[in-house]
């Protein structure tokens, strides 16, 4: 078997582990990240390298993959993969430095979630979700526009909820979507938007509180 993966040797996979499938024949490459982000490297039944990016590698992330990349040149493979996983992992932040991003987003806007301005926190989560990675800061992001948004933002936090990872969706409570829709109205399934609203204060007092201990 040629030893056609020795020419990856100096790509930086940013923290990811790399699983080299098969021979230079199909040139199978397999990259797993902690957040569940998957990248996968392929060459297809017309001879064409796709290179996909997933948010998870479960049937949302299949579904629904962040980006693709086609291209039938092989000698643009080393130097293709590279741009990808700088583009998607060169931004992501180890534990301490997401909780640094968080608390200063909170010491920005504060607790007083009904009244941040909605343009800035959607022009914010608008850019996070280009290269989703922080969990709790994409959680207070989706919490503030919730507080201050409307009807109309339901689709950018279910984005956030569905089309990112794992760690992320489980994070967004369906009921800010469901709340959205219906205009705030308790149901059997939902609360009522000012129990929600007043839940998610509390989370950050207690957040607060927890930064403060550290």
């Amino acid at each position: 078997m040629a030893q056609w993966d020795k020419e990856f040797d100096d790509i930086d996979f940013y923290g990811g582990e790399a699983f080299f499938i098969m021979d230079d024949s199909q040139n199978m490459i397999e990259i797993r990240y902690h957040d569940g982000m998957f990248i996968d490297v392929g060459l297809d039944s017309d001879n064409i390298y796709n290179i996909t990016v997933l948010g998870s590698n479960d049937s949302e992330g299949l579904n629904s993959p962040l980006c693709v990349v086609k291209f039938s040149e092989r000698e643009k493979l080393h130097d293709k993969l590279q741009e990808i996983i700088w583009r998607f992992r060169e931004g992501v932040k180890d534990d301490d430095e997401t909780e640094n991003r968080t608390a200063e987003l909170l010491d920005k806007y504060g607790l007083d979630f009904m009244n941040v301005p909605a343009g800035e926190i959607r022009e914010l989560l608008t850019v996070e979700l280009k290269a989703p990675a922080d969990a709790e800061y994409i959680r207070l992001l989706c919490a503030y526009l919730f507080c201050a948004g409307g009807k109309e933002d339901a689709e950018l936090i279910r984005k956030a909820k569905y089309k990112t990872n794992m760690d992320i969706g489980a994070m967004i409570d369906k009921e800010w979507l469901t709340s959205l829709e219906n205009g705030g109205t308790a149901d059997d399934e939902t609360r009522s938007r000012d129990e929600l609203i007043a839940d998610i204060v509390m989370y950050y007092m207690d957040y607060e509180d927890k930064l403060q201990w550290d």
